[in-house]
């Protein structure tokens, strides 16, 4: 008996950019016209930094033309038809915040720049030994009395191309050491926030686009509300997220040095306000296809997440929404929650 199979009507529907909260309950999709309307979100609220103070770490010579260019992009950057010029980062301005580029720095010198570069030298020696160099600055700026509240770092162009990330194979599993997770996970232990700033961006001409890079005024709203939000605000919120709502994102990784079997679980918050953290969970062995988590290890993975929320928020969540296959990744878990009225 043969099968007739009826034609596929496939279907699409355009989904528009949701709209983001600014300050004085202004709403709108796009954040370069809503912080200069009525400011970023938090401008009224508690964790609005009215001044953030800049750390650096890098050449004498590279830290100067950052404070130069970041001092120059802070005062606004002109737009054109296309790009809606920078309101700038000012105590009078919309962000009502002011960078201090005048704060502290810890130089790396031109003979350990030199070292870096030496005939002979492998790679991945060479990235250990620049983290190395890095953390000992970034433990300098941690130690002082007032420390910075944003480091930035910035490296030669000879420096970033040869380390920005460098591959090592072992037994047939090739890994790649990313110089910029590794410099973040330092400064985390370090408990200090950091930024990176590329050669290409701070000698960026401001006044024309003459670069490859993005548009100048470009460059300047997304470096900036990085800080802001690196200093402690919400640049703006989500719109409709129901009250008590946390949302859950769970990715899995290989940790270093594991046999290819095992995964490790990393799992990334949002609460109503956008307030977010991530956390971590225990390595586990993975068997077929897709990673499933063990029960014991989902359960505890939602008790930590339900424990930082209420942290955060003062309060439980009323929700958590898993943006994964809840079944597929935590198998079991919804009799343990679900069933629970969770």
């Amino acid at each position: 008996m043969s099968l007739t199979l009826k034609p596929l009507r496939p279907s699409a529907q355009w989904l528009g950019e949701p709209d983001l909260a600014f300050a004085g309950g202004v709403t709108d999709f796009d954040p370069k016209v809503g912080i200069p309307a009525s400011g970023p979100w938090s401008l009224d609220q508690p964790n609005h930094p009215a001044s953030v103070t800049a750390g650096f770490i890098g050449t004498a010579e590279c830290i100067a033309t950052a404070r130069a260019w970041l001092a120059r992009a802070a005062e606004g950057v002109d737009g054109d038809d296309e790009h809606h010029p920078f309101c700038g980062f000012q105590p009078n301005g919309p962000f009502n915040s002011q960078l201090r580029t005048n704060g502290p720095d810890a130089k790396i010198t031109a003979t350990e720049i030199h070292d870096l570069t030496a005939p002979g030298l492998k790679r991945l020696d060479g990235f250990n030994h620049l983290l190395v160099l890095v953390d000992d600055r970034l433990a300098q700026l941690a130690s002082l009395d007032a420390p910075p509240t944003i480091v930035f770092i910035t490296l030669p162009a000879e420096i970033i191309k040869r380390y920005r990330a460098v591959h090592q194979a072992s037994k047939g599993v090739e890994t790649v050491w990313d110089l910029r997770a590794g410099i973040k996970a330092r400064a985390m232990q370090r408990g200090l926030r950091t930024q990176l700033l590329q050669p290409e961006t701070i000698e960026s001409d401001l006044e024309a686009h003459t670069s490859e890079l993005d548009h100048p005024a470009d460059l300047a709203w997304n470096l900036f509300t990085a800080i802001y939000f690196k200093a402690g605000g919400f640049p703006w919120a989500p719109v409709g997220i129901p009250e008590g709502t946390c949302h859950l994102g769970v990715t899995f990784y290989r940790p270093h040095g594991e046999r290819s079997a095992m995964r490790t679980s990393v799992a990334q918050a949002f609460a109503e306000n956008g307030d977010a953290f991530v956390l971590r969970g225990n390595p586990f062995e993975w068997e077929g296809k897709w990673p499933h988590i063990p029960a014991s290890e989902a359960a505890r993975l939602i008790a930590d997440v339900i424990d930082r929320y209420t942290q955060a928020m003062k309060r439980p969540p009323r929700r958590i929404v898993v943006h994964k296959g809840l079944v597929a990744i935590f198998p079991g878990l919804e009799a343990r929650f679900l069933g629970a009225g969770g």
